[in-house]
């Protein structure tokens, strides 16, 4: 019998080799830093300046188990092998990053709370059921004919829509909210968002979702390091007009994931950078309180409030109606909205500005909403159902991300679906809302129409195994 690379020579060379004993062991010891670090920052961060109005904010229902420690070990041992399986696929890298925003701060919080251990039973067996779609090494193929779209020309085009959106945005008054100070984006972001034409935000929605990282990711590929700069303004000038914190992110994130998995350790090197993050910025305020600040942005925003918004989702919606998608245009209007508000303002609602009137008198974040990913959100329309329906299409999105692999390489095609995936998808925004209007719907088109760069001339396939990036 022919082998997978002699039948096809364009096959993923990663997939038909068996699991290195050595990436097995630095992912799964990757995991275990990362939860350690996240028990040390909870525990001497979070506990320390957040316990009132965070951690021991009550809750509406949910039991509390005697074994949370054992529990909370037996997890992080299962995510820790799993992720010890994975290759290198942008859809195994993802699955990685899954545990890490935010299945393993939830464990960590269930660690210290013990509650809902039904939910963390449910998460688990979607984050299982999520890998063995991926083991099942579903093959998308994608008509040749059909690609057509140099990735070049499509990085013309990204930069002339963003330089497009910030021209028209100046034009419709944004740039009397400019702001660049992350402690004021509250203030400024509602105005911003009224001040823009629907039109010209959902356009901003796609820019930042995937067209701005793409060109990123492929400039980086390409060392066109020139433009890539002149992006990084632009991009972070989307966060002024916009007060968008995780768009000043978005370099950051292709920057860092792009030269991690082009390395030997691949997703392990972006597990020792997550732990690396928590640690120092804890320890930083260990030293210094007044430098609070940066562990406030990476290990309360970036990795707890996330978690402890999923488990928000399950407290309320486990004694309460699911919301059956009544807050979704794909209802159709046919479904009730029992409580007349989306599900991200009926969360904040419920466990902030309640609790902020009845300590306050008024409530101080004023209509802001509790966002959160696909594991939160599934749970709210339709339980368990819904977690496993959001699991199941995010994991086809995860296949169209390897056909991309195949085409533009594993460090390019990961650091640019890296921001929509662990930013929107897993840390906050409904799945049906990220794919319709955060770009999600752009990944298979992409994986469809773009030109294969890693197979021509195909005499070169030979090397790729080597010179894959």
């Amino acid at each position: 019998m022919e082998s997978a690379m002699q039948a096809n020579p364009h096959a993923d060379p990663f997939l038909t080799t068996p699991i290195n004993p050595r990436n097995y062991i630095r992912a799964f010891l990757g995991i275990w830093a990362v939860y350690g670090s996240l028990l040390f920052g909870m525990h001497y961060f979070m506990l320390d300046l957040y316990v009132n109005d965070f951690l021991e904010r009550n809750w509406l229902a949910g039991i509390e188990s005697p074994h949370k420690g054992p529990i909370s070990i037996v997890c992080v041992l299962v995510i820790a092998h799993l992720c010890g399986t994975g290759r290198r696929r942008v859809g195994d890298a993802m699955l990685t990053m899954l545990a890490v925003f935010p299945i393993l701060p939830m464990i960590a919080l269930y660690s210290y709370r013990g509650s809902a251990p039904d939910y963390v039973a449910m998460i688990m067996a979607i984050y299982i059921g999520m890998w063995i779609f991926q083991k099942l090494n579903i093959q998308i193929r994608t008509p040749k004919k059909w690609a057509f779209i140099p990735s070049r020309r499509f990085i013309n085009i990204s930069i002339g829509l963003t330089i497009f959106f910030i021209l028209t945005s100046i034009y419709q008054g944004n740039l009397s909210v400019l702001n660049f100070d992350f402690t004021e984006v509250y203030e400024y972001r509602r105005e911003a968002t009224s001040l823009r034409s629907p039109q010209l935000e959902r356009l901003m929605l796609y820019l930042t979702g995937l067209l701005v990282p793409f060109s990123l990711a492929m400039l980086l590929k390409h060392r066109d390091f020139t433009r890539f700069f002149a992006l990084v303004a632009l991009t972070l000038l989307l966060f002024g007009l916009s007060s968008q914190k995780s768009y000043a992110f978005i370099p950051v994130f292709v920057f860092l994931f792009y030269y991690c998995l082009r390395s030997r350790l691949g997703a392990s090197a972006l597990l020792l950078g997550a732990s690396a993050t928590i640690l120092i910025s804890v320890l930083m305020y260990l030293v210094d309180e007044q430098t609070a600040f940066l562990a406030t942005l990476t290990t309360r925003r970036m990795f707890f409030v996330p978690a402890y918004a999923n488990f928000l989702y399950h407290d309320f919606f486990s004694v309460s109606s699911h919301m059956y998608w009544a807050d979704s245009r794909i209802s159709l209007g046919l479904v009730h909205n029992p409580y007349g508000m989306s599900v991200p303002q009926l969360i904040m609602y419920v466990y902030s500005d309640l609790n902020e009137i009845m300590r306050h008198g008024v409530a101080t974040m004023g209509s802001a909403n509790a966002n959160t990913g696909f594991l939160g959100a599934g749970y709210a329309h339709a339980g368990l159902l819904g977690m496993a329906i959001y699991g199941l299409l995010i994991s086809g999105l995860l296949s169209f991300a390897n056909v991309l692999q195949k085409k533009l390489g594993f460090a390019a095609a990961g650091a640019m679906t890296s921001h929509l995936f662990i930013s929107v998808f897993f840390a906050s925004s409904d799945t049906l809302t990220a794919f319709m209007s955060y770009g999600g719907v752009m990944v298979p088109l992409l994986a469809i129409f773009i030109k294969d760069e890693e197979h021509v001339p195909v005499q070169q396939s030979a090397m790729l195994p080597r010179l894959a990036a």
